[in-house]
């Protein structure tokens, strides 16, 4: 936990997390969750059930301190992290630092256009692996030409986790 101390009312939904995580099982296999009987994607997958249920359970009213104990990391991190990806492998100075806050996702060689990524975090939350797989994905969809003149830079702009 980072040696960060969480809130009591996180404190208390983690606590109940086995109940409904018993109770999502139980709905799957009797009546069913309000996920599988209202979407199919559900219909067929007690993890799919287990993990929204959880994530609704614990979702609300987030405060610093249970994100910067329970799921913050630095973008460094990350970063280093997802270098090992296969998508990383082709895109030139993947995770070089350009200033404070932004890293390249692929620099290209030319001084053309700049995709900014800005990923949505609310100025608490920091960006995930699963946002680097997009991200990153992006440099593969365009065209052989605006690949090659085109730059990818994502802004962490977790900036107030720290303070």
């Amino acid at each position: 936990m980072h040696g960060t101390m969480i809130t009591i009312d996180f404190f208390l939904k983690l606590v109940t997390l086995p109940y409904t995580v018993t109770k999502t099982v139980l709905q799957y296999y009797t009546v069913g969750t309000p996920y599988s009987r209202t979407n199919q994607e559900f219909r067929n997958s007690l993890w799919k059930n287990v993990l929204l249920s959880v994530q609704y359970h614990v979702s609300g009213n987030y405060k610093k301190e249970n994100i910067k104990a329970v799921i913050y990391q630095p973008i460094d991190k990350v970063i280093a992290k997802f270098k090992t990806h296969p998508l990383a492998s082709g895109l030139a100075h993947f995770g070089e630092k350009f200033d404070e806050y932004s890293y390249w996702i692929h620099k290209a060689d030319t001084q053309g256009k700049v995709l900014i990524y800005i990923h949505g975090g609310g100025y608490l939350l920091n960006m995930f692996e699963s946002q680097f797989v997009f991200v990153s994905a992006l440099h593969y969809a365009l065209d052989d030409h605006a690949a090659e003149n085109t730059s990818i830079l994502v802004v962490d702009y977790s900036l107030t986790m720290l303070i």
